[in-house]
């Protein structure tokens, strides 16, 4: 039941890899940093209006296959479609690679899998927003729903290269059917129900983004003002779903800093966790106080995405110690 060998990956191929183990983890890290590049650069995409930047045409840029930008607004919407591109290719070298280092059925095979069908899915998110014309001042419900679902598909990418580069440097790395039916114990539910939190919170902070950048809060209103606007039925759902992301997002920081708190051993990825969740409330607070400018919004989107990588990586620690020992006694190791 705990730690099976079932539950444990085969015996890696003779690493075709010449870097070996290390420096294919480094590929891993670096990979997830330009992912979180391109997930940056597209809400620069959103706060500048950029979206519509080359007209309602996908893949071709204002029907060009090679376009020279003449606005600015197209030069930025074109630099996204570029380096998003990138991180497609970078994802297929990844996989070839993780193919030839490790055999049939190791875990770090699915991540990297799981890696290149959530970058297609994001391509094909990307291409729905443009070509259902849900950019630049569209405010339909349509567009609110396609930009929740676009924050949860890139969540659900980072959360697929952290389990990849966890596998590939974990002495004794676990499947994720393991992980998934140590998680279902009741001892360690609470790491589901924090990753649901978090993403629950992530997609009202998407629709709440598009708010800031198409109804801005006025010089005056204050930061109650902008809490309050969660039970004014008269205002515009996006005004109005402004005020219920701070409420979410406060009662989800009380759980984990509740659940966190109470909870001891493996401190590294304890302590990250709460690194990332207390500067992320900080910044929210500030992001409410200067009413959502354009560089607190890229800010605070990236402490979100911080705080759910370190989230992801402090899970797949815990429920492998979990699978290890019986519930209280076991020890993972620090990846």
């Amino acid at each position: 039941m705990f730690g099976t060998a079932r539950d444990l990956a085969p015996p890696a191929a003779p690493l075709a890899f010449s870097g070996g183990r290390e420096r294919l983890g480094a590929l891993a890290t670096a990979f997830l940093a330009y992912v979180v590049f391109v997930i940056l650069f597209g809400a620069v995409v959103r706060i500048t209006g950029s979206g519509a930047g080359c007209g309602q045409n996908w893949p071709t840029c204002h029907g060009d296959i090679a376009h020279i930008p003449q606005s600015v607004e197209t030069a930025i919407e074109l630099t996204h479609r570029v380096t998003s591109g990138l991180s497609l290719l970078f994802s297929i070298a990844f996989l070839v690679l993780v193919r030839r280092a490790f055999g049939p059925g190791h875990p770090a095979r699915l991540g990297a899998w799981l890696s290149l069908a959530f970058l297609l899915s994001e391509s094909l998110v990307g291409a729905a927003l443009v070509l259902l014309a849900l950019v630049g001042d569209n405010s339909s419900a349509s567009r609110a729903v396609v930009m929740a679902f676009h924050l949860l598909n890139t969540s659900l990418l980072t959360a697929a290269i952290v389990y990849a580069r966890a596998t590939i440097l974990d002495g004794e790395p676990r499947a994720l059917s393991a992980l998934v039916r140590a998680s279902l114990r009741r001892e360690n539910l609470f790491i589901v129900v924090g990753g649901t939190l978090l993403l629950v919170v992530s997609a009202f902070g998407a629709v709440t983004a598009l708010g800031d950048t198409l109804y801005p809060v006025q010089e005056g209103q204050g930061s109650a003002t902008v809490v309050s606007s969660a039970f004014n039925p008269g205002d515009h759902f996006l005004d109005r779903l402004r005020g219920v992301h701070p409420l979410t997002a406060l009662a989800s920081a009380l759980f984990l800093f509740w659940t966190l708190g109470a909870r001891e051993g493996r401190d590294r990825p304890r302590k990250h966790v709460l690194f990332w969740l207390t500067l992320q409330m900080a910044l929210g607070v500030l992001n409410i106080y200067l009413r959502a400018p354009a560089f607190m919004q890229v800010v605070h989107l990236a402490a979100a995405t911080f705080l759910w990588i370190a989230w992801c990586w402090f899970g797949y620690v815990e429920l492998s110690a979990a699978l290890d020992s019986k519930p209280g006694q076991g020890k993972a190791t620090l990846l």
